[in-house]
């Protein structure tokens, strides 16, 4: 059982170390802008959160979300 482990292990790990290796060039020029909503809306008696946002590409810095917690 401990040489299995150890195998999968060892696998892992030159997996890790050999993949991905070429960097990707991200291409973000045709970018959309979108609004998402992201909510779970149970009909029990506590309080609901809707989480807005607002989509960015990859290579911006900025995020912007609006938590609005219900009653």
């Amino acid at each position: 059982m401990k040489n299995l482990i150890y195998i999968v292990f060892i696998f892992i790990s030159l997996n890790a170390f050999l993949s991905c290796t070429e960097p990707y060039s991200l291409n973000s020029e045709y970018f959309e802008e979108n609004m998402v909503i992201e909510a779970t809306i149970t009909n029990r008696l506590e309080k609901q959160q809707i989480k807005i946002s607002k989509s960015y590409p990859l290579d911006s810095l900025t995020y912007q979300s609006i938590i609005m917690k219900l009653p």
